[in-house]
C-alpha cells in the first residue's frame, strides 16, 4: 500500500512536468506495466495515454527487438531497440530507462526515454555502404590499372611477332588469337575503370 501511494504521488509530480518536455516519456513500473505515458510518446506510438496505462511495456519495445537482451533492471540503462507503433509499423528507437526511486532508497520503478533515431540509422546505412562502395571502386581501379600495364606489351609483342611471320601461317594465326583476347581483356579493364569512375590512361 505505501509503494502504491509512494508511486501515485510521484506521478503527480512526474506527469505535470514531462507534459512540457519534446521528448516522448513513459514511466513503467518494477512489474514492467505502462503508469503513465506523455504526450509525446502518445504521438511517437500511435496510442491513446489510456491504451498504454496499464499495458506491459513489450507492446512499444518488444523484447526480441531490445538490443543488449532488452532493458536491464539497472539504475541507468540506455542502448538500440526497435519500436513497434500501434499500426505495427516498426520504427528504430534508442532507449534511455532511468530507475526511479522513492525517498531514495526503494526503486518503484523507471523513466524510459525513446527517441526515433530511424532517420539517422538510415543515413549511417547509406554512408557505411557509400563507403563499401569507395573501397571497392579503388580495388577494381588499382586490379585494372594493374592489368593494363600487364595487357600493354603482350599486345605490343604479339603484334611485334605476327609482322615479322608471313600471314596465312599457322604461328602467325595463333599470334592473332593472342591479340583478340587481349583486346577483349582490355575491354573489361575498361569496364572496370568505368566503374571505378577513373579513366585509363592511353599508352603511345
Amino acid at each position: 500500500m505505501l509503494s502504491e501511494l509512494l508511486l501515485g504521488r510521484q506521478m503527480e509530480q512526474f506527469s505535470f512536468a514531462l507534459e512540457f518536455l519534446g521528448e516522448a516519456v513513459t514511466f513503467v513500473s518494477n512489474d514492467g506495466r505502462i503508469r503513465y505515458a506523455n504526450t509525446a510518446c502518445e504521438s511517437l506510438y500511435g496510442y491513446s495515454r489510456s491504451e498504454l496505462e496499464g499495458r506491459s511495456i513489450d507492446i512499444l519495445v518488444p523484447p526480441e527487438g531490445a538490443g543488449n537482451g532488452g532493458m536491464r533492471p539497472d539504475e541507468r540503462w540506455e542502448g538500440d531497440a526497435i519500436g513497434v507503433r500501434k499500426d505495427g509499423e516498426t520504427f528504430f528507437s534508442h532507449l534511455i530507462a532511468t530507475q526511479v526511486k522513492a525517498d531514495g532508497e526503494v526503486a518503484t520503478g523507471r523513466l524510459v526515454v525513446p527517441r526515433d533515431v530511424t532517420l539517422r540509422r538510415r543515413l549511417e546505412d547509406q554512408l557505411v555502404q557509400a563507403r563499401r562502395m569507395e573501397a571497392v571502386g579503388r580495388l577494381a581501379g588499382g586490379i585494372a590499372h594493374d592489368f593494363n600495364n600487364l595487357l600493354t606489351p603482350i599486345l605490343s609483342y604479339a603484334e611485334l611477332a605476327a609482322n615479322s611471320l608471313p600471314e596465312g601461317s599457322a604461328p602467325h594465326g595463333y599470334l592473332q588469337e593472342i591479340r583478340k583476347a587481349a583486346k577483349r581483356a582490355s575491354h573489361v579493364t575498361r569496364q572496370l575503370l568505368t566503374f571505378s569512375r577513373t579513366q585509363i590512361v592511353e599508352t603511345r
